[in-house]
């Protein structure tokens, strides 16, 4: 006869593993979200290069706040918030653009949650026949997290 030294058997394991997978339910469950970092984005920027600069920001995902033209010059302050994520080779992108002719600051601000369900998994017959039995419909929530993954497993060199 073989005697196990664990006095409980395969217990402990089962307990383990069954509260592992109640805890990623539960966390599944309560329909977690994406938390965004976002960069006030201060932008000073001549007339000229004024649509370029518009230009980056929208390719950037910048959400702009407010813009003015300053007084007696032809030089326009551009506020906006920026997607850290999305700051990377921001600098270098609008000096490419605007041959060089602008000043930009970033500073950190808030914190923004994405609504959109990053494991967003179609279930109800409406949402089959609505979007097929593969999901076509984009998740930016999901490209984001992929983006960050791959960015993290091979860091791009901006030296």
């Amino acid at each position: 006869m073989l005697v196990s030294k664990d006095p409980f058997g395969p217990l402990n394991g089962q307990i383990i593993a069954t509260m592992k997978d109640s805890c990623f339910e539960c966390f599944l469950g309560a329909q977690p979200r994406i938390v965004e970092g976002m960069y006030m984005c201060y932008v000073q920027t001549q007339q000229e290069n004024y649509g370029k600069s518009f230009e980056v920001l929208n390719k950037k995902r910048a959400r702009i706040l407010e813009e003015e033209l300053q007084e007696s010059s032809n030089i326009f302050l551009i506020k906006a918030y920026l997607p850290v994520c999305e700051s990377l080779d921001f600098y270098n992108q609008m000096q490419d653009n605007t041959s060089g002719r602008i000043n930009s600051q970033l500073l950190f601000d808030t914190w923004k949650i994405l609504e959109i369900d990053p494991f967003y998994i179609p279930q109800t017959i409406e949402e089959l026949e609505e979007h097929g039995d593969k999901l076509n419909v984009p998740n930016f929530a999901k490209d984001l997290i992929e983006k960050i993954r791959k960015r993290k497993v091979n860091p791009p060199n901006y030296r």
